[in-house]
């Protein structure tokens, strides 16, 4: 399964509630590497299922959209000034980039016994081998590592079940975004919910704030320090 430092915790708990079952770790980036790994899973680097692979023809069919689309982009009010001030100048190499992922990928389901991908998350590099999975009608689940995924609401769902890692999250998939029900299928390990409702019967009433590594994405860090975290200490002093 695809694999970063963000939902190490998450697929590594799966792996290890199923102690039968083989997993193959493939780390996307070096930082994605960790160690203590359940004894079921065995570990390899993308990189080394890397291919010298000429993209000519490809290549030059996807900017030719892209061209076209950029045309429409730069006349349509609500992007042309993200056009204007060239965020999507950096699209061809984003391109380049991604067919090299893709076909490492590639590499993976072709050399590997894969009867099973599971993917924790919903970005670009991890996603890739969840779609070429299904072209090739190898079984794809997808979880995400923290409590809820708001990118579920305008993303379509590729995996064919999605694992709700709670009553809240599974209410959420379905009620809010929309997900048939057939499509979603809860953890079978409720460990964490006992832990919290055993620490809330000891400390009372508890004050849970999901975040994100603000700092490292370059975003909302000074918000968040500012703004947000302060009034949350100071509620949970005033209320012991």
């Amino acid at each position: 399964f695809p694999y970063t430092t963000l939902f190490r915790s998450t697929a590594a708990s799966f792996a290890s509630k199923l102690p039968d079952l083989e997993f193959l770790l493939v780390s996307t980036r070096t930082s994605g590497k960790i160690a203590n790994l359940p004894r079921n899973v065995a570990t390899a680097d993308l990189a080394g299922y890397a291919r010298r692979t000429e993209f000519g023809q490809e290549y030059e069919r996807i900017l030719r959209m892209w061209q076209e689309l950029s045309r429409e982009l730069s006349f349509d009010t609500s992007t042309s000034v993200a056009y204007s001030m060239g965020l999507w100048d950096s699209f061809p190499e984003f391109v380049m980039r991604g067919l090299r992922i893709r076909d490492a990928w590639l590499g993976v389901l072709e050399r590997e016994r894969i009867k099973v991908v599971l993917c924790c998350d919903n970005n670009p590099d991890t996603l890739l081998p969840v779609l070429l999975a299904k072209k090739r009608n190898i079984a794809t689940v997808s979880c995400h590592h923290g409590a809820l995924d708001w990118r579920y609401r305008v993303i379509s769902t590729h995996a064919d079940i999605i694992i709700a890692k709670s009553e809240m999250e599974q209410d959420y998939l379905s009620r809010v975004c929309g997900i048939p029900a057939s499509q979603i299928q809860r953890s079978a390990s409720d460990q964490q919910g006992r832990t919290f409702a055993k620490r809330s019967h000891v400390a009372g009433d508890a004050i849970v704030f999901f975040s994100e590594p603000y700092e490292g994405n370059k975003a909302r860090g000074k918000e968040i320090y500012e703004q947000v975290l302060p009034s949350l200490a100071g509620l949970a002093i005033r209320e012991g």
